[in-house]
């Protein structure tokens, strides 16, 4: 890690390949882990009209639990956010992947509107734990840009 700073700051090209190989347990740990996360909350998405359509139900029908679940969704972004602010992130994280996973477990078990509709609302609390985490993104990057544009100096507004 020292060594690729080094080269950095010299100004020497560094490769794609060494950066990987140098890197390569986080990668294969964290990496990994984060990649098979992301593509089961991606999955959701696709999973869902899917099944619907599988068990019979119409388009219309689908988009009004998809209405359901948005607004469960937003109901639940404070409460996210409040827990992870006061908390941290893994009492929120864990909890939510979780109930993901266990939202992948019932779904083929689901063959009716309101069964399909109880299901997804059990997933909307992975996509409250995400946004919870963007508006923190969010804010956070908000306040290093703004600090990074005043350059140390204090202006009058800013006092």
């Amino acid at each position: 890690s020292w060594w690729l700073l080094s080269k950095v700051q010299e100004g020497q090209p560094v490769s794609t390949a060494k950066v990987l190989w140098d890197h390569r347990r986080v990668y294969l740990t964290v990496g990994l882990g984060v990649m098979v996360i992301g593509a089961t909350r991606s999955a959701r998405v696709v999973l869902l009209p899917l099944w619907a359509a599988h068990v019979g139900l119409s388009a219309s029908t689908t988009a009004i639990i998809f209405g359901i679940v948005g607004g469960v969704e937003m109901l639940l972004f404070y409460p996210a956010g409040s827990v992870m602010d006061r908390f941290g992130r893994i009492w929120v994280a864990v909890p939510c992947v979780v109930i993901l996973g266990i939202f992948m477990l019932i779904l083929p078990f689901t063959h009716s509107a309101l069964a399909v509709t109880a299901a997804a609302v059990l997933a909307a609390v992975d996509t409250a734990d995400r946004a919870a985490e963007g508006r923190r993104s969010l804010l956070g990057a908000k306040e290093r840009r703004l600090g990074f544009m005043k350059n140390g100096k204090k202006r009058k507004s800013d006092r």
